[in-house]
């Protein structure tokens, strides 16, 4: 047993050491306990109990002895973290002062009905489970829990099997590498108090339905999926901000995107666009960014009659675009990132004097300028070594740090 400020003990058996244990850690000021090879099949109430009298957080770490959990109404510990066990039951008896949860690496198959009780909660976080079917109805009363997060789980379906009208309590939920083919987001309708939900990398969304209603939500994330269109037309979404579409399979912006009024950060890189024409998107009276990079555009059109007016920060990099015109920008500043394409020509005297920023490197024509070089001395350079297949496939790692 070795104490700081956390106290780790190893191959502990709760019944026979427990407590020597508690004797030693009573003497030890130490706020949490680390243990490691936890002996025990089921880690008791009791035990629990009689831990609560002396720390505030708990860590069971490689446990795969550990399968059952039993939290009592006298629960008293505010943090609790179990990762590599073979916990399949988990049970609350009532509410509770807990105020982090985490089960990551066990095989828990549900979410546990008795969650309902974590009315303190604030993270709960669930990972590398076999859950395979997701039930909101646990978190209808979880009224203090800021962020839910089921990353790298299994689960393919959402439902919420409340048998009276019940709002999901979460201000934001994670479901990032799952395997979800079909998502409802009716089911978040309710959700009166989520800003955040993220649906993105390694799920396989081919489709989403369902009348979307939510006053609170800011950021929708549903990169990295299989879409092939997107529908918002049935979607209330008065605060929406941020909308990441990006790396899936979409070839045209989502109908009715013109609907949300308040947008102002589009990403849709890495999609399927071959075309793309800015009147697509001018309905976007906030839009101040917008990500295009890293598709198959060979042309983009600039109306000179429609153009969304807050318009700031515009992304074309690693596409097929041979020619650009820059000529009608009608915002007071607006940065343009080309880098990567195919561009062999540019009249410089005709780029719209509101083109604060034009970053062209790595094309066939090198016109850049940025605010700390003066476009006046700006002289465009011909690459003579330009190679359409390294300008495509180079690194763009620094176009994806832009992407969040």
């Amino acid at each position: 047993m070795k104490c700081q400020s956390t106290c780790v003990i190893e191959n502990l058996k709760p019944q026979k050491d427990g407590p020597l244990m508690l004797r030693h850690l009573s003497a030890s000021h130490s706020s949490q306990v680390k243990f490691l090879n936890l002996r025990s099949t089921v880690v008791t109430k009791e035990f629990l109990d009689e831990m609560g009298q002396f720390v505030q957080g708990i860590q069971i770490v490689d446990s795969l002895g550990v399968q059952q959990i039993i939290l009592s109404k006298q629960f008293n510990l505010l943090h609790l973290d179990i990762s590599n066990s073979r916990l399949r039951f988990f049970e609350i008896e009532g509410h509770v002062r807990l105020l982090t949860l985490v089960v990551s690496s066990g095989l828990l198959k549900k979410i546990p009905p008795t969650f309902r009780y974590l009315h303190a909660a604030t993270v709960i976080e669930i990972s590398e489970c076999p859950i395979v079917t997701l039930d909101l109805a646990p978190f209808c009363s979880t009224f203090s829990l800021r962020a839910l997060k089921l990353t790298k789980n299994k689960i393919r379906y959402i439902v919420n099997s409340s048998t009276v009208p019940c709002s999901p309590q979460m201000k934001q939920i994670e479901l990032d590498e799952n395997h979800i083919q079909v998502l409802n987001l009716e089911l978040f309708s309710t959700s009166s108090r989520l800003l955040r939900a993220g649906f993105v990398r390694k799920n396989a969304i081919e489709l989403v339905v369902g009348r979307f209603t939510s006053s609170s939500l800011l950021t929708l994330a549903l990169s990295g999926n299989y879409l092939t269109r997107l529908d918002v037309c049935q979607w209330n979404t008065p605060a929406l901000s941020s909308l990441h579409i990006g790396s899936n399979r979409l070839s045209d912006v989502p109908r009715c995107l013109g609907n949300l009024s308040q947008l102002d950060f589009l990403v849709m890189h890495r999609n399927r666009f071959t075309n793309f024409d800015i009147r697509s998107v001018a309905k976007l009276k906030h839009l101040r960014f917008l990500n295009l990079a890293l598709n198959n555009l060979s042309s983009f059109a600039m109306s000179d009659k429609e153009f969304p007016p807050s318009l700031n920060r515009l992304y074309l990099g690693y596409n097929r675009l041979e020619s650009l015109d820059l000529s009608y920008v009608p915002v007071p500043s607006c940065e343009v990132y080309v880098s990567n394409n195919l561009i062999g020509e540019l009249d410089i005297d005709k780029v719209s004097l509101n083109v604060t920023l034009l970053d062209m490197g790595n094309n066939p024509l090198d016109c850049s300028w940025d605010e700390k070089k003066s476009r006046r001395l700006v002289k465009c350079i011909k690459n003579p070594n330009f190679d359409p297949a390294e300008a495509y496939n180079g690194d763009s790692s620094k176009v994806l740090e832009r992407l969040t």
